[in-house]
């Protein structure tokens, strides 16, 4: 079951957000420092849920065209042939090993990613989302910026 990446982060960006008249703009380098780190966080791991989509997708693809190629060739399959049957059963183990691999190490790798990123989201949305920013902090702070790797 594939689970779909949260859209909240459409269009986070740490520049001056349009707020009500009575937000206070925030110039603490701390937490500019501590919220840029999660934005730069956030980044990252949308990359990696998009690399774990990519890997997802092109193992199922794998499978698919596998089990096609598997029923296309059991209707033509001459079974007083000994040469095409052990093929097709060869052809059966290439792909009961690809839809083990799909299920397992492909599928959990990017349920993983997915969950990781909407955490991160979440976290940044609550912290650090619809605030004023002080531009001039936020570009000094970028300068010296040093992040945890997510």
């Amino acid at each position: 079951m594939r689970m779909l990446i949260s859209s909240a982060l459409a269009g986070v960006i740490l520049t001056a957000v349009a707020a009500s008249a009575s937000a206070q703009v925030v110039n603490d380098p701390t937490l500019i420092r501590s919220c840029l780190c999660e934005q730069d966080s956030v980044s990252a791991l949308r990359d990696t849920v998009q690399e774990r989509q990519q890997n997802y997708d092109q193992s199922q693809k794998a499978l698919a065209s596998l089990v096609n190629q598997a029923a296309t060739r059991r209707a033509q399959i001459n079974v007083y042939n000994d040469g095409e049957v052990q093929a097709y059963k060869q052809l059966l183990a290439q792909r009961d090993a690809a839809q083990t691999a799909f299920a397992g190490a492909t599928t959990d790798s990017y349920e993983a990613a997915v969950e990781r990123y909407n955490s991160a989201v979440a976290n940044y949305n609550a912290r650090c989302a619809g605030r004023s920013y002080d531009q001039t902090v936020v570009t000094q702070v970028r300068l010296t910026q040093s992040c945890p790797k997510p």
